[in-house]
C-alpha cells in the first residue's frame, strides 16, 4: 500500500494503483476465489467522480460494499454501486451517542468486518483524519488496501 502526503503525479499514481488493483482481481479469479466484499472510504471533500467510477467498474458486481455513509468519495462510491444494483452494507456513524469518536469506531467497525480489500479515496488538500484513520485500521487488519488520490 503506497500512502503519498502529497502525490507529484496524482494521475500517473493512479493508473498505478488501478493497475495493481486489476492484478490483484485477476489472481484471485484465477484461483477461483470470489471477492465477496470490499470497503470504500474516502474523504469528504473528495469530488472527482470519475476516478471513483472507474475503480468501482473494476470490481465484481456481486461483492457487497461496506460504506461508511459520509459526504464525497463515501456518496459518490454508494451512488455507482446500487445504480449497478449491487449491494452496499451501511456502517452510519452514531454521532448522538459517541460525539467526535464515532467516525473512528465506525471505521474500526468496518474493517473488523473484514472486508476482502479496501479502496480508498484520499484527498490531500483537506485533513481526512477518517479516510487515513480507516487506511490505518485496514494495515493494522492486514487488508489489502488499494488507495488512489486526488491533490486539489
Amino acid at each position: 500500500m503506497l500512502v503519498l502526503d502529497q502525490p507529484a503525479d496524482v494521475a500517473g499514481a493512479n493508473l498505478n494503483t488501478l493497475e495493481e488493483l486489476r492484478k490483484h482481481l485477476a489472481r484471485l479469479h484465477n484461483l477461483g476465489t470470489a471477492l465477496r466484499t470490499f470497503a470504500l472510504t474516502g474523504s469528504r471533500t473528495w469530488f472527482d467522480w470519475r476516478t471513483v467510477w472507474s475503480v468501482l467498474a473494476t470490481l465484481p458486481r456481486d461483492a457487497e460494499m461496506f460504506n461508511g455513509m459520509a459526504a464525497g468519495a463515501d456518496t459518490l462510491g454508494w451512488a455507482f454501486w446500487r445504480s449497478q444494483g449491487s449491494l452496499v452494507r451501511p456502517f452510519e456513524p452514531n454521532w448522538t451517542d459517541l460525539g467526535k469518536r464515532a467516525g473512528n469506531v465506525r471505521n474500526e467497525l468496518m474493517m473488523e468486518h473484514m472486508p476482502g480489500l479496501v479502496v480508498a479515496f484520499l484527498h490531500h488538500s483537506s485533513i481526512s483524519s477518517g479516510t487515513r484513520g480507516a487506511i490505518r485500521h485496514a494495515s493494522n487488519r492486514q487488508i489489502l488496501t488499494f488507495v488512489f488520490h486526488q491533490a486539489a
